[in-house]
């Protein structure tokens, strides 16, 4: 998990651990994040490490191909021309019914 406090940027380096049901001891659907580690760095750290990464990637999709992560198909989903009008409906449902006074009978 990334977080940005406006002083900071803090990596936060999380745990999946699954859970057994008490009763069963069946492992359930339901998990738990633990911090294991986080990390504080600078703006601009944050932002040198971003150009770091970026160059590795590429360098890496140029090798074997482009990378794919839930995240990524998400982002593009939301980038592209139908995500960003969705998303852009779901903004004006949001605005619209956030400026709509109030009846008065």
């Amino acid at each position: 998990m990334i977080k940005n406090t406006g002083t900071e940027v803090l990596l936060i380096f999380q745990n999946v651990r699954l859970l057994a049901d008490k009763n069963t001891g069946a492992i359930s659907e339901h998990t738990v994040n633990q911090t294991i580690a986080v990390v504080s760095i600078s703006p601009g750290t944050a932002k040198d490490l971003h150009i770091v990464l970026g160059d590795v990637v590429a360098t890496h999709q140029e090798s074997y191909g482009p990378i794919s992560t839930p995240f990524t198909v998400r982002r593009e989903a939301e980038r592209s021309p139908q995500g960003s009008r969705m998303k852009n409906q779901r903004s004006n449902v949001m605005n619209a019914s956030a400026t709509k006074s109030p009846h008065r009978h």
